[in-house]
């Protein structure tokens, strides 16, 4: 019973001091909270002056890297974060002011708010960053050190690594890989929406596929079977115009002539005049005048090849439509002009890296007027309708038009037909 008793009194005197250590704890705590409390009194009952520190933002001014040293000196002087926008307000112009004037009345102290306006009206958001990511060039005038943090930072800012699993950053440059490869109509009707993962961009992918299938319109099927002739047989001939029965003939200009009253009928034409677009007709038969060409110089491997590539009179009959297609060029979405009578393809220069320019191979063009220059070539990738092809073009300063696909091209042909069943 004693060492019971003894047991008790060693357990209650623990006990004891436990709770005396407890409350010197929780009065210290107390007295550093207090000390807290009456800092943050004495600053804020201190006039802040940011003009010592700040200066006004100016024109050229990186507004990133303002809003940085901004966040790095308030935090330094231990500005009370709800003054951070009355302070920061009176250093901004421009559309960095206009961001503050439009703020809601309920984030008028949010400073986390209106950095995150500035910056997406200064094209600084996840979507602008990635493009910048795609553009990026290295600068031979600068150090390349200092290039390699600056992607690296474009690259974090666009895929938030610190925020998102590597599972998450690996889809974000799937998906922005995949749309950045689709054609020109399937990218603008897919970029309207919030695409967030690889599921929502497919479905959205298969969705346009389905409705340009139900809107095309149905092709008519050209009859293969000759004509027949009077006598029952079926007419042969290969070289020039084909046999026509009843008595028509063609006459000079591509026309045709109607049959004799009487006569066997014929079957609907179904050729097409590559230069004119109409029915009816070839295009060594069309008795339209055709464009004006500027045959180049003969090229030194082969003197006798001419090549032509006109830029004037290409849109035929309606130059309010002009045959185009939209082509995507180093990652730079386009129109392209097809012109039926060029045999090259032609680029503007500002659509062409300049390290892929080529002065080995060049392109000796002559005008109308008889000057000939040479103008250097690229082989250039082009994104169309009908997949991605390439094709070597010859690289002009002040090509009225941003791309001109000739002939050359392989897929100028399905892109002709493809463009002459949009415009009719």
């Amino acid at each position: 019973m004693e060492a019971l008793l003894n047991a008790l009194v060693t357990s209650q005197q623990a006990q004891t001091q436990t709770n005396a250590a407890l409350l010197e704890e929780q009065r210290r705590a107390n007295a550093l909270k207090a000390e807290e409390l009456q800092l943050q009194r004495q600053l804020a009952a201190r006039p802040i002056k940011a003009s010592d520190f700040l200066s006004k933002m100016g024109a050229t001014d990186d507004v990133e890297a303002y809003l940085h040293a901004f966040e790095a000196t308030a935090t330094q002087q231990a500005w009370p974060k709800i003054q951070w926008v009355g302070l920061l307000s009176p250093f901004l112009t421009g559309e960095s002011l206009n961001a503050v004037r439009d703020l809601p009345l309920d984030k008028v102290t949010d400073y986390d708010a209106l950095k995150e306006e500035i910056l997406s009206r200064h094209g600084l958001t996840k979507f602008g960053m990635a493009q910048r990511f795609h553009s990026w060039t290295f600068q031979p005038d600068q150090a390349p050190r200092t290039q390699m943090h600056e992607l690296a930072r474009i690259a974090r800012k666009w895929l938030e690594p610190e925020k998102n699993t590597a599972a998450a950053v690996v889809e974000a440059i799937v998906v922005d890989r995949y749309m950045r490869a689709l054609p020109y109509e399937a990218k603008r009707f897919v970029s309207q929406q919030a695409l967030t993962t690889a599921d929502l961009t497919v479905e959205a992918v298969e969705k346009y596929q389905a409705t340009a299938e139900m809107l095309r319109a149905p092709k008519k099927e050209p009859r293969s079977a000759p004509p027949l002739l009077i006598g029952g047989g079926r007419t042969k001939n290969p070289r020039g115009p084909p046999a026509v029965t009843g008595g028509a003939s063609y006459a000079p200009g591509g026309t045709r002539s109607q049959p004799a009253p009487g006569r066997a009928h014929r079957e609907p034409e179904t050729r097409q005049c590559y230069r004119c677009g109409e029915i009816g007709h070839v295009s060594w038969q069309c008795g339209k005048p055709t464009d004006e060409p500027m045959p180049t110089a003969g090229v030194s491997s082969s003197p006798s090849t001419h090549l032509f590539a006109s830029l004037v009179g290409v849109t035929g009959s309606n130059p309010d439509r002009p045959p185009t297609c939209p082509v995507t060029v180093n990652h730079r979405d386009t129109e392209a002009l097809l012109d039926s009578g060029s045999r090259v393809t032609l680029v503007r220069k500002d659509l062409v890296d300049p390290a892929e320019l080529s002065t080995s191979h060049v392109l000796p063009v002559s005008c109308v007027h008889g000057d000939t220059r040479d103008y250097p070539t690229t082989e250039l990738a082009m994104t169309t309708t009908r997949g991605t092809v390439r094709t070597r073009a010859g690289v002009v300063d002040s090509l009225p038009v941003p791309i001109l696909i000739g002939r050359d091209c392989p897929a100028f042909y399905p892109l002709w037909r493809e463009t002459q069943e949009r415009l009719n």
